[in-house]
């Protein structure tokens, strides 16, 4: 799948789950640079360190899910959506 978002798995999947695992934490990494760069500095360096991995073990992970009832075999992909 390329170019998803939360709304093209179907609700209970495991592709519903990891992709909304993996927007909770991009919308967290979001907030923790936007921190960094408004108003502490030091804060950068251990947003990307633990933000950037926890995005990468879920969208390994993730891309490595089949989508469900999709008869083309294709997996999933994270929708980097930030949530409100």
């Amino acid at each position: 799948m390329t170019n998803g978002r939360q709304s093209d798995y179907a609700a209970g999947t495991v592709a519903a789950k990891l992709n909304a695992a993996f927007n909770e934490s991009y919308t967290r990494f979001l907030l923790q640079v936007e921190e960094a760069l408004t108003r502490t500095p030091k804060s950068l360096y251990p947003a990307i360190l633990e933000g950037m991995h926890n995005l990468s073990v879920t969208a390994a992970e993730l891309v490595s899910t089949p989508v469900e009832g999709d008869t083309a075999g294709r997996t999933a992909c994270p929708s980097s959506e930030r949530l409100e």
